[in-house]
């Protein structure tokens, strides 16, 4: 079955795809690789060296040393987003695979990204100690539990490894391990939620060719 992406839907790019990360880049950067360099180099043995050839002038997403902004390692193979609260997602073409239902290809697909953040933290604080009282009169007794120190979480860089699963049909996606139903990827661009705009462009370049993806055992 050869599905086409739903015409409602298709539009200008939000993000754009972001070139793969590279040690060669001498600072941090966020340049965006044209849609039509990336499906041309899509099935390159070397993406990077494709893109390098179709553009001049470029700088990936990293540092020398192949540290990104949070000073965690940038993941080999990744097409980066930096999002607007500074986050950046790292998703991963190759990780792109068509996935059964009812013993079937041919609708659902599912990926993968590494989520790379700056988490506040949480402080620490004194959670009460309670008195809890039973009879009354010369028979009341109480009991009295002393207050407790509840230790906060220390803020710093965090990495989050996500799988997600799409429906080329009905157009939603659902994140493993988040707890939620599957989510609508309909009725225009959402831009309170860049996971989800992030998560249409991939059903947007990969459902047309869900034929051609390598198929994974697993079913959903």
């Amino acid at each position: 079955m050869k599905l086409n992406a739903n015409p409602a839907l298709v539009a200008a790019p939000l993000f754009g795809l972001l070139i793969p990360l590279t040690l060669q880049s001498p600072a941090w950067a966020s340049t965006e690789v044209s849609e039509e360099v990336h499906e041309k180099c899509l099935k390159a043995s070397d993406y990077l060296g494709c893109v390098e050839a179709q553009t001049e002038g470029i700088s990936p997403i990293t540092t020398s040393n192949n540290i990104d902004r949070f000073g965690l390692q940038t993941p080999r193979g990744a097409v980066a987003h930096t999002r607007r609260d500074g986050a950046i997602s790292y998703f991963f073409p190759d990780s792109v695979v068509a996935v059964k239902n009812k013993n079937k290809y041919g609708r659902y697909l599912s990926w993968r990204y590494i989520y790379h953040y700056n988490d506040p933290g949480t402080p620490g604080y004194w959670k009460p100690g309670t008195q809890t009282c039973t009879g009354v009169g010369s028979l009341k007794k109480c009991v009295q539990t002393a207050s407790v120190f509840v230790r906060g979480r220390p803020s710093g860089p965090r990495s989050l490894s996500w799988r997600v699963d799409g429906d080329c049909i009905d157009y939603t996606a659902k994140w493993e391990k988040d707890g939620k139903p599957w989510q609508s990827l309909k009725g225009g661009r959402s831009f309170e939620s860049e996971k989800l705009e992030e998560a249409r462009e991939i059903l947007q370049s990969y459902c047309p060719k869900i034929d051609q993806l390598k198929q994974s055992p697993r079913a959903i």
